[in-house]
């Protein structure tokens, strides 16, 4: 009892069977596969910001490695008694060319206690990480301007831990004492 069906109904049916393999076609093979691309198109944008920040950061580090040039590196394979003098010639140039007059600057030497492992009179090892300094300098508020200014440049890093600015009365100069420390 088979019935024959009409021409009408066979298009009806070639094009329903066509509209529903299109959209299983569509569905379990295009869409997947567009969402992978729609992916992958993301996670490459994404990888060329990241690229794109990585090389403004080589670029930033490349004009500080050659501003400092080799110095850093030097200062890390020193010994603690050349990086004071290192710091010490740094320090005496930052003062030298802000304008201020300069009296005197003295090295503190810190002993720490036994049990730190300080460098003693003994000449124990361990790691000294800084060095303090007090400087005696007279100049205008606009050359110790300067000085204050020039510390964030420097080739190491300097934390003021004392600092008493003093008028002279015989002239408009400030006395300037400072105590600070020079991290290398």
């Amino acid at each position: 009892m088979a019935k024959q069906m009409s021409p009408r109904e066979q298009i009806m049916v070639v094009s329903a069977s066509v509209v529903i393999i299109s959209y299983v076609f569509y569905q379990y093979l295009i869409n997947p596969k567009l969402q992978d691309i729609t992916r992958l198109k993301e996670e490459a944008r994404t990888k060329r910001i990241e690229l794109k920040t990585a090389e403004g950061k080589m670029k930033i580090f490349e004009n500080v490695e050659r501003q400092l040039g080799t110095q850093a590196f030097q200062m890390k394979t020193m010994s603690p008694s050349e990086k004071s003098l290192e710091s010490l010639k740094i320090i005496s140039n930052a003062v030298a060319k802000s304008g201020l007059v300069v009296n005197s600057i003295r090295p503190i030497v810190e002993e720490k206690k036994e049990g730190e492992g300080a460098v003693g009179e003994e000449g124990a090892q361990t790691e000294q990480t800084g060095q303090k300094f007090i400087i005696e300098c007279t100049g205008d508020y606009a050359s110790f301007y300067k000085l204050l200014a020039s510390t964030y440049n420097l080739q190491v890093r300097v934390m003021l831990n004392e600092l008493t600015v003093n008028a002279d009365e015989d002239n408009d100069d400030l006395k300037i004492n400072i105590t600070l420390k020079v991290f290398y």
